[in-house]
């Protein structure tokens, strides 16, 4: 009696899960749709469940467990993980005795190894036992994991289908539902644009990013991030910059095309101010792999771009949202206490060009020596004639209140495409249009004075086509040299007729940063 009354409570509560398991891939018995299904076997839940002798207990098991030793994700794989999962435990291994690809499909503690399903598992749901590319499990996710990681959500709040475990634990179940595939992939929700990965995750500035409305409501989070099967820490579909290349290379939908500007070939060894010593340079940040067999550095665009906050540029405000804080990734760029943007932004560049290395930077086996100022401007920008330290003095306006430029008015913070068959770019990150809308001049100096300039403002800006040879870079009355750059806002010192001429072909016979304004009689 007892017995009948098991199964019919049996039948009556497990009937809605029963018939939703019985479409899907889980059912593995002979009537199943999947690749892999029993040979002669009619019953469904045999494969992982059974009623006595069960081992665990709960959920009446029957698989047979994995053995296996894990390759967890964990704080050694990513810098930014704030858990810190040991080997699997509580359901994900129980998913594992399957997935990890070390037992067969058929093997079962009540009725042996089913016939028909000798073998592993195989394709897309094949995990193995390296878990280092999937979602960490099997950590406890608490209030003070909260703590340390301010874009999790407090699981107090978490909705009812994404589910901790009895001990507080994140498990392959608080995302899949073994029973269930009405939402794909056996996910306890839906997760058109992320939805599913937002109950957790709340990425700091993702409401506003450019990137949560690029990559359309069908992706988002999907467009760079895979759970399971990842090609690179954090769970990205690719390794950095090719994974950025996809929408900001040739024909992306980025208007932006960085992978033009990274895919110079050239290098360049370059004499050092005042010394016999030389170094070797890209004409763009050292992001792929040839770029740093010679430098050593090693850069990712995540080194410098907090991609989950990235706002078009205003040229206004006290930070820029889509970068991070070198000495802390997990950190958006706040200015480093600068209140304007153009400051916040000189701030970031002398967080790797004053001397030394930050944390974002991995792996250096160069040092950058306070003698190669073409990349140690640090000290040097203090008195600058574009620098911080520098205001264009004059007798009529003894103290103008102007800071200092940008240094992304003159240079392209990603680079300048260059290859032995073009003259495009050049060793400095020189830009090919130079934009001074993020710079205004007070326009003190006029034509009566030694520099006249033309004063770009924010309200009316400058731009001007600049095309550098960068073999010539030196030359003098060579229109493609560093003049060109310096004529964008300098015109006047242009012609037969201008002040200097004779030496002013070559702008860099007499300025470069680190010479002061009062330098040289005043220039």
């Amino acid at each position: 009696m007892i017995y009948l009354l098991f199964v019919i409570c049996h039948f009556l509560f497990a009937a809605p899960v029963f018939a939703d398991i019985a479409a899907t891939k889980h059912n593995l018995s002979v009537t199943g749709p999947g690749t892999f299904k029993a040979a002669s076997q009619t019953e469904i839940c045999v494969f992982c469940h059974v009623p006595h002798g069960a081992n665990p207990a709960v959920p009446l098991w029957n698989h047979l467990a994995t053995i296996a030793t894990f390759t967890p994700y964990n704080q050694s794989i990513s810098q930014t993980l704030k858990s810190n999962p040991g080997q699997p435990n509580g359901a994900s291994k129980l998913c594992l005795g399957c997935h990890d690809g070390t037992i067969a499909l058929g093997s079962t503690g009540s009725s042996g190894t089913i016939a028909g399903l000798e073998g592993m598992i195989s394709g897309r749901s094949l995990l193995g036992t390296n878990l280092a590319n999937s979602h960490p499990v099997s950590f406890v996710y608490n209030a003070a994991l909260v703590a340390l990681n301010n874009e999790l959500v407090n699981p107090a709040i978490l909705t009812d289908r994404v589910k901790l475990d009895s001990s507080s634990q994140v498990q392959c179940t608080s995302c899949h539902d073994p029973h269930d595939n009405s939402n794909g992939n056996f996910l306890v929700a839906a997760n058109t644009g992320g939805s599913l990965c937002v109950v957790c995750h709340r990425k700091s500035g993702w409401d506003t990013a450019i990137h949560q409305s690029a990559t359309g409501p069908a992706g988002r989070c999907n467009s760079c991030h895979t759970p399971h099967g990842a090609a690179a820490v954090p769970l990205l579909n690719q390794a950095s910059p090719n994974l950025c290349y996809t929408c900001h290379g040739a024909g992306g939908p980025a208007p932006t095309d960085i992978q033009y500007k990274f895919s110079g070939t050239a290098t360049y060894t370059l004499g050092l101010y005042g010394t016999s010593s030389y170094l070797t340079a890209t004409s763009h940040h050292d992001v792929s792999a040839s770029d740093r067999a010679f430098s050593g550095s090693r850069l990712t665009c995540g080194s410098c771009h907090n991609s989950h906050a990235v706002k078009r540029r205003s040229g206004t405000g006290p930070t820029i949202d889509s970068l991070v804080d070198p000495f802390n990734r997990s950190n958006t760029w706040t200015g480093d206490g600068a209140t304007t943007y153009r400051q916040s932004t000189i701030n970031f560049c002398l967080k790797c060009h004053s001397g030394t290395f930050p944390p974002s930077v991995a792996d250096p086996s160069i040092t950058i020596a306070p003698s190669t100022p073409i990349i140690n401007i640090g000290a040097a920008y203090l008195t600058d004639v574009h620098g911080s330290g520098s205001v264009r003095p004059t007798p009529s306006n003894p103290a103008p209140a102007v800071s200092a430029m940008a240094c992304t008015v003159c240079h392209d913070e990603h680079g300048s495409h260059f290859t032995d068959s073009t003259f495009d770019g050049n060793v400095y990150n020189i830009r090919d249009i130079v934009d001074g809308t993020s710079f205004s001049d007070n326009g003190a100096e006029s034509a009566g004075n030694s520099w006249p300039y033309v004063a770009p403002t924010s309200a009316t800006g400058i731009i001007k086509t600049v095309r550098i040879n960068p073999l010539r870079i030196s030359s003098r009355g060579d229109p493609n040299n560093l003049y060109s750059l310096c004529g964008a806002c300098h015109s006047k010192i242009s012609g037969t007729s201008a002040p200097h001429s004779e030496v002013l072909d070559m702008c860099v016979d007499c300025h470069s940063h680190g010479r002061s304004h009062s330098a040289y009689g005043g220039l």
